[in-house]
């Protein structure tokens, strides 16, 4: 696979990648934030930053190295998710669409170190209303790298896990039915691999 190291190591030198998301209807929507961000205002002193992410940054680099993708959809919610042409649909069994799996993309051969590169799309009931109150149960879960980030204007959150070796970095958003609609990659165990997942994850938007 060394085609998409290759790709991988492009995308290593990006500074700053995004993820974008705004509100649809039917069947499933991404909520809007209760408090989007104006343009206009100024931080709070206590407030930290939040992490910005914008698609058209993301899908400006993928021009400038001529990355040949297409953005894949789903039949649960109005989104869309751009993918590299590398990661190609395997089907979904039956436990795979009960446990809330709608996508689930792999490439067609493994790394030189045996991994194969995955995308997955979750859509399920966390019992969450909000990004903020994902991030808290997800904290409650023990995943200490969640946050908050803001995607376009809405709020979002973003986690990774190293658990029994499968490292991945996922973004996940609320949406008005009251369920998560989640993506995750793997692996991100070097710079090129994060890279790649960022852009990846910077996509995710209406359709």
């Amino acid at each position: 696979m060394k085609k998409l190291i290759a790709i991988l190591l492009a995308l290593a030198v990006l500074s700053s990648l995004s993820v974008s998301a705004s509100a649809a209807k039917k069947p499933g929507s991404i909520r809007k934030n209760d408090n989007p961000v104006e343009e206009n205002s100024s931080p709070k002193e206590e407030e930290t930053e939040m992490f910005v992410f914008d698609w058209k940054e993301s899908e400006s680099a993928v021009k400038d190295i001529n990355l040949d993708g297409r953005f894949v959809t789903f039949n649960e919610i109005d989104a869309k998710v751009w993918l590299p042409d590398l990661y190609e649909e395997c089907e979904l069994t039956e436990e795979d669409l009960e446990d809330g799996y709608i996508g689930y993309y792999m490439t067609e051969e493994p790394e030189d170190n045996g991994e194969y590169c995955i995308v997955d799309m979750v859509y399920w009931d966390a019992g969450c209303a909000s990004a903020e109150e994902y991030r808290d149960a997800l904290l409650e879960w023990g995943y200490d790298t969640a946050e908050l980030v803001e995607l376009n204007g809405y709020e979002a959150v973003m986690y990774s896990s190293e658990e029994d070796g499968y490292d991945y970095l996922a973004v996940a958003l609320a949406t008005e039915s009251g369920n998560i609609f989640e993506v995750s990659v793997h692996p991100v165990s070097s710079e090129e691999y994060t890279a790649v997942a960022y852009i990846i994850l910077s996509s995710v938007q209406p359709t």
